[in-house]
């Protein structure tokens, strides 16, 4: 029996390996597959909970009001309640805004003093939640989540109504709910911020 030459041995090595990243790579989308279901299943049974819920944003220049809307995104809007109810976003900032674009809020700050990874075993997958069929309109609220490990929640609220701006938030972040009452605050939100005067989000509540 002839012995095998180093290209041999090199290809039979080759082969193994990528037999063996297969192997893994079906391991892990099996495992994921079934927990994103499992999650998917969990939010679904909070939908009915979820109905004609609100979120109240107390800031520093006045209150926003936020119906919540489960239809296309239940994992985030009950993570969003969850946080909503657990403090988390309490005594955060607006950290970002472009006049007549849109406003990110829930930047915690030093006084923040709920643990993200305390309040939901669900939260981490809700950056993966988005429905790319639906591009947002004036007055939407969006969550944005940039990975399991970022433990970051902050919430986008859109103030424009161009459609080619829109169509930029298409797919990217899941639709959570929209503003009915307190655009006006969010008009001077943006202008504040433009003037680098920090706005407080004081409390958010669950009505």
């Amino acid at each position: 029996m002839r012995e095998k030459t180093k290209g041999e041995i090199f290809r039979l090595l080759s082969y193994a390996l990528l037999i063996g990243a297969f192997t893994v790579a079906f391991i892990y989308l099996l495992v994921y597959g079934q927990r994103n279901a499992e999650q998917l299943e969990f939010a679904r049974s909070k939908q009915e909970y979820l109905l004609d819920q609100s979120v109240l944003l107390k800031t520093s220049e006045g209150n926003i009001h936020v119906n919540l809307d489960a239809s296309s995104a239940p994992i985030s809007v009950y993570s969003f309640v969850t946080l909503s109810k657990s403090g988390f976003y309490n005594d955060s900032i607006f950290s970002n805004a472009i006049t007549d674009y849109y406003i990110v809020g829930g930047k915690r700050t030093a006084n923040s003093a709920t643990s993200s990874a305390s309040v939901s075993r669900h939260l981490a997958e809700t950056y993966k939640e988005t429905d790319s069929e639906r591009s947002p309109t004036q007055g939407d609220v969006l969550l944005i989540n940039t990975g399991p490990d970022k433990k970051e929640y902050r919430f986008l609220i859109v103030t424009t109504d161009n459609l080619p701006l829109l169509e930029k938030f298409k797919g990217r972040f899941p639709i959570v709910g929209k503003v009915i009452s307190g655009m006006e605050v969010i008009d001077r939100i943006e202008r504040l911020y433009k003037q680098k005067k920090e706005v407080m989000l004081k409390e958010t509540r669950v009505l």
